[in-house]
């Protein structure tokens, strides 16, 4: 396999870049595989943008007209600084026997491809990490079609739920066994201690994870915090490494905490923390989106994991952020496989059912379930660990909490109160 095969089948399955690897050779992405400049667009199209004084429209060649064949038109687009940028596509029919968008994260040069793609795309938003982004558009030689129109504007990160603006390392498909995560690309991450009795300059009795809803709400498992008070919680933000002082963890013990009325072991297993006070938003801390009630994952979905729990089956828990890519298992064999002790209208089942040796393992209890929504680009929290068997074990897929079926209780409650 050659050299850029072998990227962008790694980018299609780790930074969910549509494409088989039978299509990349259809896509020709060749030399695109880094961003180009755009001197190297036809004299006709592309270009040096800027967003700083509103948003902006890019289309194909000849658009709502066909496009030409044998075109390159290269954007490039700088927000202003402190700003990322957004990119949506109200019209797209582009074909894909060797037509294609690619969009970058950052300028010439940069080497984040955060989608490629083709066919029927109304709507879809993505965005940078960066204040820069690069949207490359080719045509073969052939057959066209009547191309796209995109709308591109600036954003504040910071508060932008589900916008990290520091980019990820791509995530390997484990936890067990795992991979680091760049510190920051998951900045609504939280560490949780948990004591049984009133806190002291000790370790907690254990220790779990949470996810930032909000400055000052923390979403997580029930079965993580019911058995304690939400003063006997230590909440830690902008944690990387547990083991040592990074400079951007910042703490917050619980003032109230909340069980879903229905959790009693198992189904519903989901809490919310109303910590002390706020957190500021910053690079290191920042909220995740919560998806819509209607929302569902369908079978081989890929999703994001990431947690400190252990590394093996059977070893301690990790010292720095670890992260993985998971399939979804289809109802029907989640069912299958762990029958009444889940329900699953409010769980589902993620991870490598014939293989195994990718999973969530101890410690990970109410870690993220995560995925870029369809529709705005932004980071979704879709399912919080709940249960898993030894960890990675064939046919014992890890258990998640179905936040889109719950949703509706933690909007309500965080409403409330």
């Amino acid at each position: 396999m050659c050299r850029l095969t072998e990227y962008l089948v790694a980018a299609t399955f780790l930074m969910h870049v549509p494409l088989s690897a039978s299509q990349v050779y259809q896509y020709q992405l060749y030399p695109y595989h880094t961003a180009p400049s755009p001197d190297q667009s036809d004299g006709d199209c592309g270009g040096t943008l800027d967003t700083m004084y509103g948003d902006l429209t890019i289309t194909s060649p000849l658009y709502p007209s066909n496009y030409p064949p044998n075109k390159v038109c290269i954007w490039h687009v700088t927000a202003s600084v402190g700003k990322i940028v957004f990119i949506t596509f109200p019209a797209f029919r582009v074909r894909c026997l060797g037509d294609f968008v690619a969009i970058f994260d950052g300028g010439a040069g940069s080497t984040e491809l955060i989608e490629a793609f083709c066919k029927n795309r109304d709507g879809r938003g993505l965005r940078t990490t960066t204040n820069q982004m690069t949207v490359v558009f080719k045509s073969n030689e052939w057959i066209t079609g009547s191309g796209f129109t995109a709308t591109i504007t600036e954003v504040d990160p910071y508060g932008t739920c589900g916008s990290p603006t520091i980019a990820r390392i791509p995530a390997p498909e484990r936890i067990v066994g795992g991979n680091t995560a760049q510190h920051g690309s998951w900045p609504w991450q939280v560490l949780i201690k948990v004591w049984l009795s009133p806190p002291n300059p000790g370790p907690s009795d254990y220790e779990c994870v949470g996810v930032l809803l909000d400055s000052d709400w923390v979403v997580t498992t029930a079965s993580c915090i019911y058995v304690t008070t939400a003063d006997w919680l230590e909440l830690t933000l902008g944690e990387h490494d547990r083991d040592a002082w990074d400079g951007t963890e910042v703490s917050r013990f619980g003032a109230q905490m909340f069980i879903h009325p229905n959790f009693v072991s198992g189904p519903h297993d989901i809490a919310l923390i109303k910590m002390a006070s706020p957190v500021t938003f910053n690079d290191y801390i920042m909220p995740i989106c919560l998806p819509s009630s209607s929302d569902v994952l369908l079978p081989g979905t890929m999703v994001s994991v990431s947690g400190w729990g252990a590394t093996s089956n059977g070893g301690a828990t990790a010292r720095y952020l670890q992260q993985m890519v998971v399939p979804v298992v289809s109802d029907y064999n989640c069912l299958q496989i762990y029958g009444t002790a889940i329900q699953i209208a409010v769980d589902f089942c993620a991870g490598y059912t014939v293989l195994g040796g990718i999973d969530a393992c101890t410690g990970d209890s109410g870690s993220p379930l995560s995925r870029r929504s369809p529709t705005t680009g932004a980071w979704e929290l879709h399912g919080l660990v709940s249960l898993f068997q030894p960890c990675a074990n064939p046919y014992e897929p890890t258990v998640y909490a179905r936040v889109p079926a719950l949703v509706d209780w933690v909007t309500a409650t965080m409403a409330m109160n």
